[in-house]
């Protein structure tokens, strides 16, 4: 110990606070010991007690210390931050949020706990006062990251899809770091055309440090060719499975990123109808899919969820809903002269290809690793499109979300086979929502995680 500080409590204090921030939990309870009794008692010494105790690994005399020093009175900035650290710690919001507040009303604030406050804030569901906070640390001329960071995650959370765009382009116009964004790439998906690709071409330019999460996701959101050699190179990577063009009783359909691609009528009688999934992808190119119905002169139609809805807002190149879109289905496939229709759907798909077969009365609908119930998504913290969901769920209602009902009705004249990854949890329990119905099949695959 610094003898020189052995007389002056503020070091004493001081050098404790070093301690636990150096992790060295041992020494900080020694020198509370050699702390004179009146000392102890001080709300910082009790503070910085209870925090030494919680990294100690006594998490009951932590919250006892914690106690007492709420106890002693009014307490100094110092204390206090140290105070909300502790609570932060101990997982307990209210007090976390109550000391945050005591901080920040007296000026000068650092920017840091503002914006902590504004999301307590928004933990405690009041955007609104979230907001204020925002306001003030807009105000305050400082770290700016922290600025976008808030008004991103009041947009996030208010689903609000426009407020995002401006965030974005705030972003993209300062010269402050990049903030970190929760769920950016899905909330980059959300954005209508053309602000989607300009402001993924900015974050593209500007950071270059996320390209390497950045260039899978982008590519897959941008379907169709990808260059003049296509067609031609769309073959390399094709598994030997797939049907080659020697065996075509059609032309091919070679995708050119519409929403709705239609084969010529093949003389069959069988269509295929297929629901592209969120990365507006088939888990294959669509000439893949396409080469199945090719080789056997079937029909076929893909369709992709431009709005992001899972289908259940319609094709708006179709109709503006659901039902105005399933009335131009009827019509596209009788001019196909389909007397046996055939639904596929990947993924998210997988959602409008259940949706739309039962009511279609398809004679099949093929599934790999659909959603099949909001209720499942709340049930087993399924985050993935979070966005999405909350979405979804707001604009539709969650009642109306649950594949169950359809299946029901269906009452097994329609066929349902759906293959997931035995070992992808999120998947699993979305397929076993359906586990019984009339006319499901589950094919689970084993040793398998990933989507199918």
């Amino acid at each position: 110990m610094d003898l020189s500080s052995a007389t002056d409590p503020a070091r004493m204090l001081g050098q404790m606070a070093d301690e636990i921030s150096a992790s060295d939990f041992a020494a900080a309870l020694q020198s509370y010991g050699r702390l004179s009794t009146a000392v102890q008692a001080w709300p910082r010494a009790q503070v910085l007690l209870a925090s030494a105790l919680l990294g100690a690994g006594d998490t009951a005399r932590a919250r006892d210390a914690l106690r007492a020093a709420e106890a002693r009175g009014k307490m100094g900035r110092s204390a206090l931050i140290e105070k909300a650290t502790l609570h932060k710690a101990l997982g307990d919001a209210a007090g976390h949020h109550d000391t945050l507040v005591r901080i920040c009303d007296t000026p000068p604030v650092k920017p840091k706990f503002l914006y902590e406050l504004g999301a307590s804030f928004l933990q405690r569901d009041d955007p609104d006062a979230a907001d204020r906070i925002a306001q003030r640390l807009q105000a305050s001329g400082q770290r700016q990251d922290l600025v976008h960071r808030l008004r991103y995650d009041i947009a996030l959370y208010r689903l609000d899809i426009p407020a995002m765009k401006d965030v974005f382009d705030a972003i993209l116009a300062s010269d402050a770091p990049l903030p970190k964004l929760p769920q950016v790439f899905f909330s980059l998906r959300e954005l209508p055309e053309p602000d989607r690709t300009r402001l993924c071409q900015g974050f593209w330019d500007r950071f270059p440090e996320l390209r390497p999460k950045m260039k899978p996701w982008w590519d897959m959101m941008a379907p169709g060719p990808k260059g003049a050699d296509a067609a031609a190179d769309i073959w390399a990577d094709a598994p030997d499975s797939v049907p080659r063009p020697a065996r075509f009783r059609r032309p091919l359909i070679v995708d050119d990123g519409s929403a709705v691609l239609t084969s010529v009528p093949g003389e069959s009688g069988v269509t295929l109808l297929g629901f592209a999934g969120l990365a507006n992808r088939f888990m294959a190119p669509v000439e893949w899919v396409d080469a199945f119905c090719a080789a056997h002169n079937h029909s076929a139609v893909y369709l992709r969820d431009t709005d992001r809805t899972l289908f259940q807002g319609g094709v708006p190149s179709l109709a503006p809903d659901l039902e105005g879109t399933i009335d131009a289905l009827r019509g596209m496939l009788s001019r196909l002269n389909t007397r046996r229709l055939i639904c596929l759907g990947t993924s998210g798909g997988g959602f409008g290809a259940i949706r739309y077969g039962m009511r279609l009365e398809a004679a099949h609908i093929l599934c790999a690793s659909p959603p099949t119930s909001f209720d499942v998504v709340d049930s087993i913290g399924d985050d993935r499109a979070r966005l999405l969901v909350q979405r979804m769920a707001a604009q539709f209602g969650k009642e109306n979300l649950d594949m169950l009902a359809d299946v029901r009705a269906g009452g097994g004249k329609t066929r349902l086979t759906i293959w997931f990854g035995a070992d992808a949890r999120e998947d699993a329990a979305h397929a076993r929502h359906l586990e019984g119905q009339p006319g499901v099949t589950l094919e689970p695959i084993p040793d398998f995680a990933a989507q199918t």
